[in-house]
């Protein structure tokens, strides 16, 4: 890697050991603006995925129990990747990190709300305000669980 993608290995090199690095953070919790395109080409290509995963999960959760071991993936699903479309797995995982994200969403409010919003809408990410997980997924013994 490091022959190859030297960049790459610095970052591995200093995520491993902890650093975070210097430099500051954009101020007043702005996004940059070359940032948008990134988020726009995320939430057109990933937002489907996780739509179908979420229904996939409801389907299998239907017949199962609290504590459960979620399977790793559900279905394979199409998936468009800059205008190329090809089979890619339903993965459980991802929605236990839309989870996370959901939560973090669903806490802010006032000022703070308004402004995710506002970024969603100019993102295309607005199906996030209203997106509903069917169950909640939790972590036991490096496992996804059904939660209790």
């Amino acid at each position: 890697m490091k022959r190859l993608a030297p960049s790459v290995a610095d970052w591995t090199e200093r995520t491993i050991a902890g650093d975070r690095g210097s430099g500051d953070l954009v101020g007043g919790d702005a996004v940059p603006e070359t940032l948008l395109p990134l988020m726009r080409r995320h939430f057109t290509e990933h937002l489907p995925v996780l739509s179908m995963a979420s229904e996939a999960l409801a389907k299998w959760a239907a017949s199962a129990d609290p504590g459960t071991e979620v399977p790793r993936g559900f279905d394979m699903a199409p998936l468009t990747v800059e205008g190329h479309t090809g089979m890619g797995m339903l993965r459980a995982f991802s929605l236990f990190r839309l989870q996370d994200a959901l939560n973090a969403l669903g806490a802010l409010t006032g000022d703070d709300r308004a402004r995710a919003d506002t970024l969603l809408d100019r993102t295309g990410g607005e199906a996030l305000k209203a997106f509903k997980l069917p169950v909640r997924l939790e972590r036991k013994n490096y496992r996804l669980v059904l939660a209790g």
